[in-house]
């Protein structure tokens, strides 16, 4: 009789889970956008989905797209691969969390200027860096 609950359990958890992830990115992100953090312009799902703008004090990130990595979640991570553009620029990165909450970013894959880098970090002090961050 067990294995009917466990198969049952298993189906149920499937289904919501896909429930969640093809719900409207929009909705969800008003629900659980952090403070600070200014989102517009989205479309889409939480699987797949942009945002025209995202905004968290110094960095703005122009054309935002997410997509779902499912595999992420055999080892225990909710995580997407994202692309955007800062400054102008293509950016791109995988982010997500640990199931434990441990925020993660990995194979972050951009072209900055350094000026610019230092400007969005605040740097308000004369410093002699040119040229560009790879």
């Amino acid at each position: 009789m067990k294995p009917h609950w466990r198969s049952l359990l298993i189906g149920v958890s499937a289904y919501l889970l896909f429930m969640v992830f093809s719900a409207p990115a929009a909705k969800i992100l008003s629900w659980v956008q952090p403070e600070g953090v200014r989102i517009a312009g989205v479309e889409g799902s939480l699987w797949s989905g942009q945002a025209a703008l995202v905004s968290v004090a110094p960095l703005q990130l122009d054309t935002l797209r997410w997509q779902f990595r499912p595999f992420a979640l055999l080892i225990g991570q909710l995580g997407f691969a994202l692309e955007a553009s800062l400054q102008g620029r293509p950016v791109q990165a995988d982010v997500g969390r640990s199931f434990f909450g441990a925020p993660l970013v990995s194979d972050v894959r951009g072209r900055i200027a350094a000026a610019d880098l230092l400007r969005m970090l605040g740097v308000t002090q004369q410093v002699g860096l040119a040229g560009e961050l790879d």
